[in-house]
């Protein structure tokens, strides 16, 4: 299977995020396994737009399915803030205000 390569992955992001701020990162962690006496590689990938997590796997593959299928899905609304502090009541035309507790 021939693996998108980070030039690839450039321009996937930035088509896919047009004028919106974006991020791509790739790590690459080398380590020497003393008991098979050779040298592994590890790679994390990770890529990111603005209003979306940083979404991540060890293929740029994995990395953008992530990222598109949060994309896909419906964004929560924003809460409405609730004051902290007192909070106008009216109990039985009884109209004052209490503390919240």
């Amino acid at each position: 299977m021939n693996r998108m390569t980070f030039s690839q992955a450039r321009k996937k992001l930035d088509k896919i995020a047009g004028e919106t701020y974006h991020s791509m990162r790739f790590d690459l962690t080398t380590r020497f396994n003393k008991y098979k006496n050779q040298t592994e590689y590890e790679t994390v990938v990770s890529v990111y737009i603005d209003g979306y997590n940083h979404y991540s796997g060890n293929y740029w593959e994995e990395a953008f399915d992530k990222l598109e299928k949060a994309m896909a899905e419906p964004k929560d609304k924003p809460c409405e803030a609730v004051p902290i502090g007192l909070k106008e009541i009216n109990t039985e035309g009884f109209v004052g205000k209490t503390p919240i507790v």
